[in-house]
């Protein structure tokens, strides 16, 4: 039984992107690197950065068939504390991947407008994540200072975990309980 080779990210990008993809994806690592976050491999052109087995980065993944890549996020809610300039939460807003309710006229116990960054949300069971597809010029920027931001929030914090809003509503690892209407 052979062991599946696990790809660099900067030979993946290499094979697949467009030159200037190419060079903001190299901007990337090199920052991610420069702040001691090393992608790990977890599936076929994706990579993940934990620290301290915390998962700071959900994925950075290629595309070969649409050519992009991209960062996924996760929503912390310590972001709440953390995010004060008005640019910086316009990109969140506009980037969020959230779960609106699936379930008919509010038939899901936790059917509620949650406050994101001062912005309410209806209907959300749950918050996903933030996703950035071919982040360049100041959406890269403001994609490393939400990394940067996570990377301060697990580490004041120790133990906070990957959780997002979840079915079951545990805000006890994820930091400041959003506000709930």
């Amino acid at each position: 039984m052979s062991k599946t080779k696990k790809p660099e990210p900067a030979g993946v990008a290499a094979e697949y992107l467009s030159f200037n993809d190419f060079n903001n994806f190299i901007n990337f690592l090199d920052f991610l690197q420069a702040n001691s976050l090393k992608p790990r491999w977890i599936a076929k052109n994706a990579w993940e950065v934990k620290i301290n087995n915390n998962q700071i980065l959900r994925r950075l993944r290629i595309n070969p068939e649409e050519k992009t890549w991209s960062v996924n996020l996760h929503f912390f809610w310590g972001y709440n504390e953390k995010i004060t300039d008005d640019e910086l939460k316009y990109f969140v807003w506009s980037n969020l991947r959230h779960n609106r309710c699936p379930h008919d006229a509010g038939n899901c116990r936790n059917y509620s407008t949650i406050d994101i960054l001062g912005k309410p949300f209806d209907k959300m069971c749950c918050v996903g994540q933030i996703t950035i597809i071919n982040p360049a010029g100041k959406a890269l920027e403001h994609t490393k200072e939400l990394v940067l931001k996570a990377k301060a929030i697990i580490e004041e914090d120790g133990k906070i975990t990957d959780k997002k809003l979840s079915s079951r509503m545990d805000y006890s690892l994820i930091g400041s309980q959003p506000t709930k209407t």
